[in-house]
């Protein structure tokens, strides 16, 4: 059986996925977001975190020279965006143990997907203030959604914290 054959078996089996034909290949559909369990909520959440604090070092470093104000605001954004994952990960190994599952931010329809780090031209600042903007919003909206969506209290004192502090960040950018 080919790699291909085995995923679409595969997909046939499971409730949250579902497989679609295109062109050439067969793709996954994204998995709904009410479909996730909490570790895998998350796992998500981690995952978020960390790429999100990646592309502030990656703002950092593009304006460091020119701007290195800016760039030390942003180096202390991506500090704290650390700090959040950890208090995830704490969170996670305390009630789901060690293995955190791979989740990926573009395999949940609806959830939010990151552009490119690319920016040239004029207002390179402006157009990082106004992606951070963004990127917060967006951040405090799953926090504030996901929290309302689980009945464990520590689950949801924890990702309403990180909505509060996500809705800090976008009121500094």
């Amino acid at each position: 059986m080919t790699v291909l054959a085995l995923a679409f078996h595969y997909c046939r089996k499971q409730p949250a996925l579902t497989a679609i034909s295109g062109n050439n290949r067969e793709a996954l559909m994204k998995r709904r977001f009410k479909d996730l369990s909490p570790a895998e909520v998350l796992a998500l959440a981690i995952r978020a975190e960390e790429e999100d604090a990646r592309i502030y070092q990656e703002y950092a470093r593009l304006v460091r020279e020119k701007f290195p104000r800016t760039a030390a605001a942003l180096d202390a954004i991506r500090a704290e965006e650390d700090v959040h994952r950890h208090r995830l990960i704490q969170l996670f190994q305390k009630k789901f143990g060690n293995e955190i599952p791979l989740v990926r931010r573009e395999e949940v329809r609806g959830f939010f997907v990151r552009p490119p780090v690319t920016f040239f031209g004029r207002d390179v600042v402006g157009k990082i203030r106004r992606q951070i903007a963004l990127m917060e919003a967006e951040a405090q909206q799953f926090y504030t959604r996901a929290a309302g969506e689980t009945s464990d209290v520590e689950l949801h004192s924890l990702l309403s914290d990180l909505a509060a502090a996500e809705r800090q960040h976008e009121a500094l950018s």
